[in-house]
Parts: structure tokens; sequence; C-alpha cells
């Protein structure tokens, strides 16, 4: 779909794990698309996408419950 400048891609609660989405994340890198990734992630999220996915045109949105959540997770983000 070539009008579609970058696709937001959410990972819901309850719903596919972020492994099962994977192979479409990386098709959608594939075709040149930017992409941005939102949900709650946890250490293993946040080593997948980092693994698998290219930080070119990437946007990572953390949804957290809390500061010290938002806090706890920044660490690993930063070192990406």
């Amino acid at each position: 779909m070539e009008e579609l400048r970058l696709f937001q891609v959410t990972k819901d609660e309850g719903a596919a794990s972020l492994r099962e989405m994977m192979p479409s994340l990386v098709k959608i890198q594939a075709a040149g698309r930017p992409l941005i990734v939102k949900g709650r992630f946890d250490a293993a999220d946040f080593q997948l996408l980092r693994d698998e996915l290219s930080p070119c045109g990437l946007c990572i949105q953390p949804v957290v419950g809390s500061v010290e959540d938002a806090c706890r997770q920044l660490p690993a983000l930063q070192s990406w």
C-alpha cells in the first residue's frame, strides 16, 4: 500500500505475543516503512525488539502504569 507512509502496531494485552508479531514487523521494515510499536513491554520484549528490528525508522512507545515503571524501563531503551 504505497499511500501509507508509516505503520503503527500496538501490542494489545491478551492478543498475539510480540514474538508472534515479529515476522510482520520485520516485513514492514523490509518494505522501507517507518514503524511505531506501542504497548506494554517487559525486558524480554525489549531484547526481542533489539535483536530482530533495525533502529532505523523505528519508534518504540512503551505503555507504563507509573513514573516508576518508566524509570525502570528507560535504561533498556537508552542502551540501544
